[in-house]
């Protein structure tokens, strides 16, 4: 039973050590060269973050991955709010405010939903749901832009 306990420290270690080094990794590779530098790298976020200044859009949904880019490119003009899933716009539990999703955001307010291509069929069948209320805007790249007069995202929805 002894080796039972050792296991799991073991496993609880190695977990700590697995989350220390991406968050270092994050911070070393995309946050650091971000701050440093007088003006972001050209990439297809920070193409997709001048759109939608230029277009008046304040919250875009969009990946787990794209919210904090956006955010930061953008610096903190644009807030890009994770979902967990691009299906359901459901709030994305990690990182992410309640405040950022309906019924805490007002439902009729102008949003942006970016949308990475690899999403772009679960997109689709949230997009289905609401045709009459969400337009396609443009690509930049592998990043497709749709828009809205309305806040679709869900705070309570279950996947």
């Amino acid at each position: 039973m002894h080796w039972v306990h050792e296991k799991a420290s073991y496993l609880r270690v190695v977990g700590c050590a697995l989350v220390l080094y991406l968050l270092i990794f994050q911070i070393r590779e995309i946050y650091l060269p971000v701050m440093e530098s007088k003006e972001p790298a050209k990439s297809a976020e920070y193409e997709v973050c001048k759109y939608l200044q230029e277009n008046h859009y304040e919250i875009a949904y969009t990946s787990f991955d794209k919210g904090n880019v956006i955010t930061v490119l953008s610096q903190g003009a644009v807030r890009g709010a994770a979902v967990g899933s691009m299906e359901s716009m459901d709030m994305c539990k990690w990182l992410s405010s309640t405040d950022w999703y309906v019924p805490n955001m007002p439902y009729h307010s102008r949003t942006a939903y970016v949308v990475p291509e690899e999403y772009l069929e679960a997109f689709e069948r949230f997009r289905a749901s609401h045709a009459e209320n969400i337009w396609f805007e443009t690509k930049i790249e592998y990043l497709y832009i749709y828009g809205s007069d309305y806040n679709l995202s869900c705070l309570w929805c279950q996947n």
